[in-house]
């Protein structure tokens, strides 16, 4: 599914690698369990830069949404756009910091010719390569599309886009079998799609995991060099590779050198991290009795790879 994104400003990190590259437009995993399983990691609100994480290589950035107020938006910034059955808003109703979390909360209210409103808020700064994850609990009401996803440049899907989680609440009528989709999250990867794999433009590279939605989770992909990994609850469900056979394991994927320059465009710049609530579509009808609903993050954060360089956007 395409999403777009608009200009976005960034800081460095102290210890990373910078790129000159400008972003417009458009395995043992820690924590996160059912039983909300805490994470011992040192926990400072919007941490930039790099010290020791529990388990895993130096953190390079965190926000742990400490109390209750608005959001740093000198880390955070809101897209004001209408995208699919919302209108996703700056707001601090839709967006905020509530009882040490993040909350994106989707109402039941008029704004920019739609009946709901949401959020979609993106980071400053992008990044390139590392453990992204997110201790996250979410809405469970029909049509609730949450997602935690990185983006780099505009042109989708030529720029690929990162799916660590997606959740399409899409209930079932009475009477009808349980839904595919309620109560199981999606990994996925967007490129162009090759010769040999149409598909991977969208959907090709689905992993689906069942979870019960309504207790925490921790979701998380190591990114690195022609191998993405994806996991949940520290559980790794899916590893994607370099079709070039770049990747540990890659097997052979395309068919020509044509095939082979578009359908990774994951090493060649960093991405955006971003979190939202959209509604309708793929989530099926939505049911505006259900509302509000809201998708809490507990924490967010960037780890550096054993091996790997982070490397991240300034701001433009």
């Amino acid at each position: 599914m395409r999403r777009r994104s608009a200009p976005l400003t960034g800081a460095l990190l102290a210890g990373l690698v910078v790129t000159g590259a400008v972003l417009v437009g458009c395995s043992s995993h820690s924590g996160g369990s059912g039983t909300a399983t805490p994470t011992t990691a040192p926990r400072t609100t919007t941490t930039m830069a790099m010290r020791p994480a529990s388990g895993s290589g130096p953190i390079v950035f965190e926000d742990t949404f400490d109390g209750t107020g608005a959001l740093d938006r000198s880390v955070w910034r809101a897209v004001v756009d209408v995208r699919h059955q919302s209108a996703l808003t700056d707001r601090a109703t839709n967006a905020r910091r509530q009882n040490g979390n993040l909350v994106i909360e989707a109402r039941r209210e008029s704004a920019s010719g739609m009946a709901y409103t949401s959020a979609l808020i993106q980071t400053r700064t992008a990044f390139r390569y590392g453990r992204f994850e997110a201790r996250m609990k979410l809405p469970t009401g029909a049509g609730t599309w949450p997602a935690f996803w990185l983006l780099g440049k505009p042109t989708w899907p030529i720029d690929g886009e990162i799916d660590v989680m997606e959740h399409y609440a899409r209930h079932p009528a009475p009477g009808d079998a349980p839904t595919p989709s309620f109560g199981v999250v999606e990994s996925n990867l967007h490129s162009p799609g090759t010769a040999a794999k149409p598909g991977d433009t969208a959907r090709g590279r689905v992993t689906r995991t069942r979870i019960d939605p309504n207790t925490w989770h921790t979701y998380s992909v190591d990114w690195a060099p022609g191998t993405i990994t994806f996991a949940v609850d520290g559980k790794v469900t899916a590893t994607q590779t370099r079709p070039d056979g770049t990747g540990a394991g890659a097997g052979a994927r395309t068919t020509t050198p044509a095939d082979l320059a578009t359908a990774w465009p994951f090493d060649d710049h960093p991405e955006v991290v971003a979190f939202d609530v959209f509604l309708g579509d793929f989530a099926g009808p939505v049911d505006g009795s259900a509302m509000p609903q809201q998708l809490l993050v507990d924490w967010v954060r960037v780890t550096r790879l054993p091996g790997v360089t982070t490397s991240i956007a300034p701001a433009p």
